[in-house]
């Protein structure tokens, strides 16, 4: 099997397209017996030329994964030129667009002029083979939108990122969190910055470490300039340094603000696990299915936060050996043979609904 994923993201904002896109492609591309590549949102627009480069890649492929951006006419033409051409198209949808909240900085882009281009994600997606989603709860928001076929893909990790971090001594207890500028709304909901304020307070060698865009999350944290410290943002093209500097905390945060946050995927859980370290969160869908391995935060208030942190740093590293052991199941090397059985799934339908001889018999 062939796959083509087609990533939305710029190299700006490539997390997304990271997770969803290229750490899938690099899997498949060592699984023997298939193939896969990647191409960008504006090459698939011109893949209709069968002459071209991106006609031939396309050409060759047996499904399109599609990233989020099913949205323009462009898009559209040419998703649907491939499908009649006996192609199987998938859309993968990682956010909660369908409840975006006005502060969250896509929300113009989707719901400007009357939301537009919302309508047109909701009018574009069913039409096509299926939807994919780290979360249940977007995969559910999409059924109920009219598609048919839906399948759960977790954000499977990239194992060999994890396999060389090293812990360095440092003074104090770092409390640290790493994200994108789409969080503050997270941090602004939740109660995890009072109960960092709480922890601090209590312990004086606690010390707040922000990683991510937006400096604003940073100080909006109520504690001591000398207990809190703003990393800045780590480049796009080096998101292998990443784990090195998650693997220095003392415990990792994971909080969540609201029921747009509940429908984001588990890598600030995944990641403190394959780094072995310990991970406090809001209970949510996110985590769910992690909990075990974590500290759960049950009451969005200061005062729990407050409690699983102590707990963290009475009990330090007491998960974090079995955590790890979850956590090397749930990555995408072990999980890529599954990955293409789903889309085996998704082909078979299509030839199905085309006439053609079915793929092989899949269980998923």
């Amino acid at each position: 099997m062939n796959i083509l994923f087609v990533a939305a993201d710029n190299i700006r904002e490539w997390n997304s397209s990271e997770w969803r896109m290229a750490i899938p492609c690099r899997a498949i591309q060592q699984l023997p017996g298939h193939g896969a590549a990647m191409i960008n949102t504006e090459q698939f627009d011109k893949s209709m030329t069968p002459l071209s480069t991106e006609g031939g890649l396309v050409g060759m492929t047996d499904v399109i994964v599609y990233q989020r951006n099913m949205a323009t006419e462009a898009a559209y033409k040419a998703g649907m030129y491939w499908r009649n051409a006996g192609k199987a198209l998938v859309v993968d949808i990682d956010d909660g667009y369908t409840i975006l909240p006005p502060t969250n900085f896509a929300y113009p882009y989707w719901y400007a002029n009357d939301g537009e281009n919302i309508n047109k994600l909701k009018r574009m997606v069913p039409q096509f083979d299926g939807v994919t989603s780290p979360n249940k709860l977007i995969l559910r928001d999409w059924q109920e939108l009219g598609v048919r076929y839906t399948y759960h893909l977790p954000n499977f990790a990239q194992l060999d990122r994890f396999q060389t971090v090293r812990r360095e001594k440092h003074e104090g207890f770092w409390v640290g969190w790493g994200g994108s500028h789409s969080h503050y709304d997270t941090w602004y909901r939740s109660a995890c910055k009072d109960g960092l304020k709480l922890f601090c307070e209590r312990h004086s060698d606690a010390v707040v470490v922000i990683w991510g865009s937006d400096k604003a999350i940073y100080d909006a944290i109520p504690v001591p300039p000398e207990q809190k410290r703003y990393m800045g943002a780590i480049h796009p093209t080096k998101v292998e340094q990443w784990p090195h500097e998650l693997a220095q905390f003392d415990a990792a945060l994971a909080p969540l603000g609201g029921e747009y946050d509940q429908r984001r995927s588990w890598i600030h859980a995944l990641e403190p696990m394959l780094c072995r370290v310990p991970w406090v969160a809001s209970a949510g869908v996110p985590y769910q299915e992690l909990a075990k391995w974590g500290y759960m935060v049950q009451q969005e208030t200061p005062e729990a936060w407050l409690e699983q942190l102590e707990i963290v740093y009475q009990e330090r590293d007491a998960k974090v050996d079995d955590g790890y052991v979850q956590a090397l199941n749930l990555t995408m090397e072990r999980n890529a043979a599954d990955y293409v059985s789903v889309m085996m799934k998704a082909l078979q339908r299509r030839r199905l609904q085309c006439g053609a001889r079915p793929a092989g018999v899949v269980r998923v």
